[in-house]
């Protein structure tokens, strides 16, 4: 096994633009950026496994960041065959934030690769639970 750097770094809109095209990276153009005491989002690469950390509130204003993040690290040629999703430090998700989470479930698996959900808070928990979704994901408490 080749033991690639492990590399973190803080999501931003130039970061996510820079991987995509087309409509996503119009979608991308007219967003804000993070402020600096925002949680946000952030990844973690080591190999064959991406961590996308989340945290915060994910509502209608911030799921198109996460949903062309996710999809950035999806769909990347030669990407990981794995993503995790590290949401221990989400407050709050609406309709909007859980939307965005599902559509990566299905493009990971038109990718053949897999998503999972670590560490989600009760909140969270509860609104897999209510809508249905909570069958959808893997769920690891690492």
């Amino acid at each position: 096994m080749i033991n690639r750097p492990h590399y973190t770094h803080r999501c931003s809109k130039d970061l996510i633009r820079s991987c995509l095209r087309g409509p996503a990276r119009r979608i991308v153009d007219g967003m804000g950026d993070q402020e600096d005491n925002d949680p946000g989002m952030r990844l973690e690469a080591r190999g064959r496994r991406v961590v996308v950390r989340v945290g915060g509130e994910m509502d209608i204003d911030r799921a198109p960041m996460l949903r062309a993040a996710l999809h950035a690290a999806i769909t990347q040629e030669g990407g990981p065959a794995e993503i995790v999703v590290d949401v221990a430090a989400l407050s709050f998700c609406d309709s909007a934030g859980l939307n965005a989470f599902i559509s990566a479930r299905r493009t990971a698996g038109e990718h053949g690769r897999s998503i999972s959900l670590r560490n989600p808070t009760p909140q969270f928990r509860r609104l897999l639970k209510l809508t249905g979704a909570e069958g959808l994901f893997s769920i690891t408490q690492i």
